[in-house]
Parts: C-alpha cells; sequence; structure tokens
C-alpha cells in the first residue's frame, strides 16, 4: 500500500509543479511591459504667420496651427495641444519656396521622446 501512495504522491507533486510553471510563466509574460513607442507623427493645418530669418542660425517657421488632439507630452501621454500660434522647427531637408506668410499649409510633425526629447516638421506643403 505504501508504494501505491509514494506513486500517487509523486504523481501529484509532478503535476503540481508543472501547473506552477505554466502558471508562473503566464503571470511573468503578462507583466513584462511592451516596448514604449517613442516616436509620433501628427498630420497638422495651419497658417504662416513668420518664416526663417535669411541668414538666421534657426530654421523656424511660425504657424497659427489647429487643435492638435492626440498631441503627447515628453513622458508620452497624451495630452492635447490647444490651437495656437507657435514656432516649429524644420528638418534641414525642407525646402520653403512657394511658401508665403499668409499661405495655408499641411505639414507633418516629427516627435521623439528618447534619446532626448524633440520636434520638428518633417513635410509642409501650400494647401488651397
Amino acid at each position: 500500500m505504501r508504494k501505491r501512495e509514494s506513486a500517487v504522491f509523486v504523481r501529484l507533486f509532478k503535476g503540481f509543479s508543472i501547473l506552477f510553471l505554466l502558471i508562473s510563466w503566464s503571470v511573468l509574460a503578462r507583466a513584462t511591459p511592451p516596448e514604449k513607442q517613442t516616436e509620433f507623427s501628427y498630420q497638422i493645418e495651419g497658417v504662416v504667420k513668420g518664416l526663417p530669418k535669411e541668414g538666421g542660425t534657426t530654421r523656424e517657421i511660425l504657424i497659427k496651427h489647429e487643435e492638435i488632439p492626440d498631441y503627447r507630452d515628453r513622458d508620452g501621454q497624451i495630452v492635447g495641444m490647444h490651437a495656437m500660434t507657435m514656432p516649429f522647427y524644420l528638418d534641414s531637408s525642407i525646402s520653403l519656396s512657394g511658401i508665403s506668410v499668409g499661405d495655408k499649409v499641411k505639414m507633418t510633425l516629427k516627435q521623439q521622446l528618447e534619446p532626448r526629447f524633440s520636434e520638428q516638421v518633417s513635410s509642409i506643403e501650400k494647401v488651397n
């Protein structure tokens, strides 16, 4: 009778051990945070209020833009941005030929949270 009880105990122990390992693995798999997104892109429409200064050291364009409801802060949290007039840095590859103060434009703003926070306009086009 003892051998039979021992065999049952061993089987139960193995079964519970396997069950414990599966549950632990499942919990750990869920506990692993997903990769944090660190780059975002926004499509913005607005009106040009100012162009970069000739010979200036920074390439900024002043835009009166619409609300950006999905705008994220430096921590990646959606906080939105009200419509306002503000400067935007331009990517070095952006050409502003054909764009003047008063023009309605559509632009793409690229935002990078890491390794350090930065934002710049990656494309801009005049719209009618």
